[in-house]
């Protein structure tokens, strides 16, 4: 799923420089660009995933289990805030924080008995609850449709992740471990803008935070709707 977000993604970016030089020739044309500041604030969609595989689990005293899975994850609708530069009709600069919604995964195991003293058949449930943020930096690069309201927008920075969940396992010790993590890495994505009037802009993003090795099978890339409103 993962690689086929990152084709997806290549296949429209290289539609996008296709049409610039076009684009670029009409913007030419037009009156100077006034630049300007913006804030804004959009819905993150949700997202799923379902996984099956092996996996292999060790106790206290070294013994090793070995089990089939089948894991659910699912990312619960979330939200954004932005604040953004437009410095040219071509180029500006945002700022954005994530909030990517509650996450859940449910999973359920069953003994392939490989190893005694385990028992073959035996199922495990075990659950997981968390939350993930992403705060960013992004370099913008609209490409402009000639008189139309439309522009394609390019989005291409640095991002900050934190993600923390806490697991329990139902038929082991019945614990509850809590699992953070933090790390910058990319974030790049591409969006269609509509502008409705001087000062509201709406805009429909496909961005991809990068993986996230904490969510073993959850897809990053996200689906958000956004309005922003010129200053």
């Amino acid at each position: 799923m993962f690689k086929a977000n990152k084709i997806l993604l290549a296949l429209l970016a290289s539609t996008a420089f296709v049409a610039s030089a076009q684009a670029n020739s009409q913007n030419s044309k037009q009156a100077p660009y006034k630049s300007h500041w913006y804030l804004g604030a959009g819905i993150i969609a949700p997202s799923e995933t379902d996984s099956t595989g092996v996996e292999t689990f060790y106790d206290q005293s070294g013994q090793t289990y070995n089990y089939t899975t089948r894991e659910i994850n699912k990312q619960h609708t979330g939200w954004s805030l932005i604040a953004g530069y437009r410095a040219t009709v071509n180029w500006g600069v945002e700022f954005g924080f994530y909030d990517n919604g509650k996450y859940t995964q449910s999973s359920t195991y069953v003994d392939q008995g490989f190893l005694p003293p385990t028992t073959p058949g035996k199922i495990i449930h075990s659950t997981a609850n968390g939350h993930d943020y992403n705060a960013s930096v992004s370099v913008l690069r609209y490409i402009n449709f000639g008189e139309t309201p439309f522009s394609m927008l390019l989005r291409l920075g640095g991002q900050y992740h934190y993600f923390k969940t806490n697991d329990s396992i139902s038929d082991f010790s019945g614990d509850t471990a809590s699992f953070t993590q933090e790390k910058a890495g990319l974030i790049y994505g591409l969006g269609i803008q509509y502008v409705i009037n001087q000062k509201i802009d709406l805009r429909v993003e496909y961005t991809l935070f990068g993986q996230n090795s904490l969510i073993n099978n959850l897809n990053h890339g996200k689906f958000m709707l956004s309005a922003n409103y010129n200053l």
